[in-house]
């Protein structure tokens, strides 16, 4: 969805043949309102409802003829919801997610300030019934203490649905357990380590929250220049997973977890993938999300019985894949000793549910998101290579790219100077000049 177009596009990525998409599904929209809305625009798909659109504070969706319908959202809202500042809205798990931070202040100094969050989550049939989404009680997440990043949720429809988050803990693990933990690589020298936390709680009902002890870290004093780790749920796994600055993760089957005889925690044996490099530290550094107040982009996916990850990094994305053959161990998944070209500035990162597509999004404000995808498919690769494919093939497939990227690939004079590239090839794909995708 573009901003000040009144239409909704989707692509399919199923498309037939390894270089070919299917063409772009349309759906109208009413044109944008002028006047400031409650709620910021948001796309995505609703189970049951399909594609779905959020804009002017209405949610449209379209039946099987293609006719539009749609449900006022704001007036709609329960009041702890609509009286917040700010609404974060997103599509999770086939559902409208509706989201605002709440902050106490401290009964004393020593307290500090502390935030809570609260959640509304929207099916199909809230959607239909507009009217009823009023009385919904709105999830809450226990409060933390001072300014941290909100909670991940988990994506897929079918496997239970959850947030966690992490904490710093104020007092170091227990001996036996230090032994096995892992230490934020970015700051081994800078005084005493505490424990690191995962707290996990179901994303349905307010049920207490478990605990997982994760890592060790050395607490900093006021507002951190960034976050050194982050965590995400699988796309398509009852599994989160946990990385610090560099090349390894940590991937916790949720299905797997036992009892503890710390109170509040359980126990899941870390699954750690290696991935061995020699590269600078600095190459591995996680990169913060252009939003302030989510953690740094990290997507996993479950690939037969390995695992695929991708985090952002200074230098674009680090897209990492082990094997059935030696699962511990990753490798880049195109083979090249480099992360993905893109943008430093990502939002959120994620796989598709079967781990073959990698979506970036990120947000210019005040209403625009780009959607970057990678296809890592064996399938793609091999089409690429195949002696078979032809010049004409490759370059109609990249010059798609350029179009979808409002472009047509043209270089100008002095990019053409600087590569010693003829009049001839200065534009490769003159067919997408003035093309809309």
């Amino acid at each position: 969805m573009r901003q000040g177009e009144a239409e909704l596009r989707v692509l399919n990525l199923r498309g037939k043949g390894g270089g070919q998409h299917t063409e772009l599904e349309r759906y109208d929209l009413p044109a944008p309102a002028q006047q400031n809305s409650l709620l910021r625009p948001a796309v995505g798909f609703v189970a049951e409802l399909g594609p779905a659109a959020l804009v002017n504070d209405h949610l449209y969706f379209w039946n099987e003829r293609g006719e539009r319908h749609e449900c006022e959202i704001a007036p709609a809202l329960p009041p702890s919801i609509r009286s917040a500042p700010w609404i974060r809205t997103e599509f999770i798990a086939g559902r409208l997610q509706l989201s605002v931070t709440e902050r106490q202040m401290p009964l004393t100094e020593r307290q500090g300030p502390t935030s809570s969050l609260r959640v509304l989550r929207l099916d199909a049939g809230d959607i239909r019934d507009c009217r009823s989404i009023a009385s919904k009680e709105p999830l809450r997440v226990p409060g933390r203490t001072g300014v941290q990043p909100i909670p991940a949720f988990s994506d897929a429809e079918d496997l239970p649905q959850r947030y966690d988050y992490l904490e710093e803990t104020s007092t170091p693990a227990p001996n036996e357990l230090a032994a096995n933990l892992p230490s934020d690589p970015s700051r081994l020298a800078t005084g005493k380590l505490v424990e690191l936390d995962a707290v996990i709680g179901s994303a349905d009902q307010q049920d207490p929250p478990m605990r997982i002890a994760v890592g060790q870290v050395a607490p900093e004093r006021g507002i951190p220049e960034r976050t050194h780790y982050s965590l995400a749920f699988a796309a398509n796994a009852e599994a989160t997973v946990f990385k610090f600055d560099g090349p390894d993760f940590y991937v916790y089957d949720m299905a797997n977890h036992r009892g503890s005889n710390r109170l509040g925690y359980v126990e899941i044996p870390p699954q750690h993938i290696v991935l061995a490099s020699n590269l600078p530290k600095e190459d591995w550094r996680l990169q913060p999300a252009r939003i302030p107040w989510v953690y740094p982009p990290l997507a996993a996916a479950k690939v037969s019985q390995h695992w695929r990850a991708a985090w952002l990094a200074p230098d674009g994305i680090w897209a990492v894949e082990s094997s059935d053959r030696d699962p511990g161990t990753a490798e880049p998944i195109f083979g090249i000793k480099a992360p993905l070209i893109s943008e430093p500035d990502g939002a959120k990162l994620q796989f598709t549910r079967d781990g073959e597509f990698l979506i970036l999004q990120r947000v210019q404000f005040p209403l625009q998101i780009f959607v970057r995808i990678w296809d890592p498919r064996t399938s793609r690769r091999t089409w690429i290579e195949d002696p078979g494919t032809t010049e004409q093939q490759l370059r109609a497939a990249a010059c798609r790219v350029v179009c979808m990227e409002e472009g047509n690939g043209a270089l100008d004079e002095m990019a053409s100077k600087l590569f010693q590239i003829d009049a001839a090839r200065r534009e490769p794909c003159p067919e997408a000049k003035g093309a809309a995708p």
